[in-house]
């Protein structure tokens, strides 16, 4: 993640009025990153379909993490989330790799410090 995508992130409005980390996640989850699934699932561009797919695998795992984590225990693992998709950033091989690592740990930042 860089400047670049903390310019460009933007949260829904839905994850943005949730009073609840767990819940801004869960809506995070499924009002930005299950959109953009949907959005991109018919088409036979590669980039779109990868980038799709990256989402979906963002979204599973934010999934999991609000369905299983503990209260006490759920900003860590949403930062420990954070982490794994810079990581993925960094080490992203093409360019729908790089770009759904970017913007989706910038928005994941952005709604981290929501509650921080």
């Amino acid at each position: 993640m860089n400047d670049y995508y903390l310019n460009k992130a933007s949260l829904p409005r839905s994850v943005k009025s949730q009073t609840q980390l767990r819940e801004s996640l869960a809506s995070w989850g499924t009002d930005r990153l299950l959109h953009v699934v949907d959005a991109c699932q018919q088409t036979d561009d590669s980039f779109r379909s990868e980038f799709a797919r990256i989402h979906n695998r963002y979204a599973n795992m934010t999934f999991m993490i609000t369905q299983s984590v503990p209260d006490e225990k759920l900003a860590y693992a949403a930062e420990t989330l954070l982490v794994w998709l810079q990581e993925d950033f960094q080490t992203a091989k093409t360019g729908a790799q790089k770009e759904a690592a970017g913007i989706c740990s910038a928005e994941l930042f952005e709604l981290l410090k929501l509650y921080s």
